[in-house]
């Protein structure tokens, strides 16, 4: 009183015996399958876990970072420009503006042609209005923004007018450079 099942031939093979057969050809791989998924699990747990930890590190230990800023330019006059609006201490064309809160005072902000002392700051600045405004991509409107101080007005449009308004910047921190001598 067996239950039958038809084969391919259409003759009788017993239920038991295609169940068998179908486990004895899936069984061995199911173990090996659910070992590599699980391994596979595991391997992409501690891949994110170590970039994690590695990235919080780095930016801790870094020596210096590089961002995407959006670099403006000002000189004396038209409200601003004879001496930094935090400390009073009269500005240089080696100078320039940041917010204090990404980039502290006194670092160092490194271009392509040259670098400036962070010793400035202004509302537009900690905004960030010019990368907001004129940035293209989700990058450069989320980019820093970083205020170049110039002698004069021409000298200030001659740079500009020879230099992309988004660049890529070192800035190497005060501690950075103590802990670098």
């Amino acid at each position: 009183s067996q239950s039958k099942a038809k084969g391919p031939n259409d003759t009788a093979v017993p239920k038991f015996i295609k169940e068998a057969n179908a486990r004895s050809f899936v069984d061995p791989l199911l173990p090996d399958l659910r070992v590599r998924e699980s391994s596979d699990k595991g391997m992409k747990r501690l891949i994110t876990t170590a970039g994690l930890v590695l990235s919080f590190a780095c930016q801790s230990f870094a020596s210096d970072r590089i961002a995407l800023a959006r670099v403006t330019i000002y000189w004396p006059g038209e409200g601003s420009g004879k001496s930094a609006a935090w400390n009073g201490a009269r500005l240089r064309e080696d100078h320039c503006a940041v917010d204090p809160k990404k980039i502290p005072y006194g670092s160092k902000v490194i271009f392509g042609d040259g670098e400036c002392m962070a010793v400035d700051t202004g509302p537009d600045v900690v905004k960030r209005k010019a990368a907001r405004s004129l940035g293209r991509t989700p990058a450069e409107r989320n980019a820093i923004v970083v205020d170049r101080f110039f002698d004069t007005k021409q000298r200030a449009f001659a740079w500009a007018s020879a230099h992309p308004h988004f660049m890529m910047v070192r800035v190497q921190t005060a501690e950075t450079k103590e802990a670098a001598n």
